[in-house]
């Protein structure tokens, strides 16, 4: 069994949040997962993916990479070049690692903003929909619930 074939028996549906650094992803994901419930549904995200091949392939430390310290910052240019490079050749290389751990039948896919979503997005995208029931929440920019003004 292939390994888009493996996900799809674990993952009936995607849920993909996108959009840039800094505008609510974790949050929609998180109330997300939070409506679902955790026996449902998991939170699988394109960037720890990433950053595991990143730091693998570069001899680096994963775990510091998760951060949002120096250390990242350091690599981030680095990593954007290596990652738009590998989804040039294979579209559908990190949204593979990221649901070949699904085990939930609903996977709520974030798109990060690090380091390139407007790379990620259309590629992790084309192969989420070609083996998945895909609803995508594009470019998200939202406030908390509580946030909200009065119209």
């Amino acid at each position: 069994m292939s390994s888009a074939a493996a996900a799809a028996s674990a993952a009936a549906a995607v849920v993909v949040v996108s959009g840039k650094r800094k505008v609510g992803k974790d949050f929609v994901c998180e109330r997300l997962l939070s409506l679902l419930g955790h026996t449902a549904a998991e939170i699988g995200r394109l960037s720890a993916p990433l950053k595991k091949a990143f730091a693998d392939e570069h001899g680096l430390d994963y775990q510091e990479l998760l951060t949002d310290g120096p250390y990242k910052e350091k690599y981030r240019r680095e990593m954007i070049v290596w990652g738009e490079e590998r989804r040039e050749k294979d579209p559908g290389f990190f949204a593979r690692l990221v649901m070949a751990s699904a085990t939930k039948s609903c996977v709520g896919s974030m798109c990060p903003g690090i380091p390139s979503p407007a790379a990620a997005v259309p590629a992790a995208g084309c192969f989420l929909r070609r083996h998945f029931a895909v609803l995508h929440a594009d470019h998200c920019s939202l406030r908390p619930l509580g946030a909200r003004t009065r119209a």
